[in-house]
């Protein structure tokens, strides 16, 4: 497994049930992540340089997490500036919009400057698309998890931590979560706790791949696995109903626990990008994109007075200046009043 980058890490946000709770670090909830949304470009800039005219069409970040994190209980976001310090995003539960197929997903549009946040926003032309018996992710790819580990999750700054793992399973059936509905998902060997509900899983790139980097070389992904993709969003893992036993080792025969079998639940990147492209969330972005460039016309207006321009400063007016704001060394200095009476 290679080192990863710290953009990943940057990528992750924490989500606290109210304003307070967030600037004090304490009633955790889940994580989540940033996504940039804006229309594909000629050809994938992460793996190919990009002419320096080329102009990128209009970056929309959301933050996303699960349905059950942001609109059951935790809508606040907390996030890192670039000074270390944090700032809090108060949402309200409402702001949050699930996906109307019922999957465990739920998204909401933010602005982010970046002079100001210290962030990275997964692109949406990263994700996985889809996958298959014959395609190029399967069973025993590697994969990393970005979240909130809540025993040690960073009480002034977001501090979040990794999980390695391998996909264990392909979405083929549906996975039953917590509130009844079938979810489609991958299985991923990988250990999810509370507080990592709503983190990214990323998976490496078939090995072999190569790619052009952006000084022109050819070189093969990463040089050892691949270059991370968003494979999906934790929501949970598999739980296992253990019987409680007595100090004789008999079980008891009504009480039951629920353990960790490790198996964590990721809804597959292509469900979230089918929650971006709705009509709404389209709509929404090409009103911005309209008010953007209307205000950039109203600002491009005004432009300064051609008729009167100010003269230029030449060399003989900074002499001009030094003699008005000097006085003569060889004159006295003009007698004040006289303040002995």
């Amino acid at each position: 497994m290679p080192r990863i980058e710290q953009q990943y890490l940057d990528c992750s946000i924490y989500l606290y049930r109210t304003e307070a709770s967030a600037r004090a670090g304490e009633n955790a909830g889940g994580s989540g992540f940033l996504v940039s949304v804006r229309a594909k470009p000629p050809f994938d800039r992460e793996f190919y340089p990009m002419p320096r005219t080329t102009v990128l069409p209009p970056e929309h970040i959301y933050a996303v997490t699960n349905k059950h994190v942001a609109r059951q209980g935790f809508p606040v976001i907390r996030l890192n500036m670039i000074d270390g310090q944090q700032d809090i995003i108060p949402l309200k539960h409402e702001d949050w919009i699930p996906h109307p197929d019922g999957d465990d997903l739920a998204v909401v549009a933010i602005d982010l400057p970046k002079h100001k946040h210290r962030y990275y926003a997964v692109t949406n032309y990263s994700f996985v698309k889809q996958v298959n018996a014959f395609s190029d992710y399967g069973a025993g790819d590697d994969t990393f998890m970005v979240g909130r580990f809540i025993n040690h999750s960073g009480k002034q700054r977001n501090t979040p931590s990794l999980r390695f793992g391998s996909i264990a399973m392909l979405p083929f059936e549906k996975v039953k979560l917590y509130d009844g509905f079938m979810q489609e998902a991958f299985l991923v060997e990988t250990r999810s706790i509370s507080g990592f509900s709503g983190s990214p899983v990323f998976v490496y790139e078939p090995r072999g791949s190569s790619f052009i980097t952006e000084s022109g070389r050819e070189s093969s992904i990463t040089d050892l696995v691949g270059r991370p993709r968003l494979l999906g969003i934790d929501c949970g893992h598999v739980p296992k109903h253990e019987k409680i036993i007595d100090g004789a080792g008999n079980p008891h025969s009504d009480w039951k626990v629920n353990a960790n079998t490790g198996m964590a639940i990721v809804i597959p990147a292509w469900r979230l990008d089918d929650l971006l492209y709705r009509p709404e969330l389209v709509m929404q972005r090409r009103k911005k994109e309209e008010q953007d460039r209307k205000q950039k016309e109203e600002e491009a207006k005004v432009v300064p007075d051609v008729e009167n321009p100010e003269p230029p400063f030449t060399r003989e007016s900074y002499k001009e200046v030094l003699r008005s704001a000097s006085w003569n060394m060889s004159e006295p200095p003009s007698k004040g009043p006289d303040k002995s009476d």
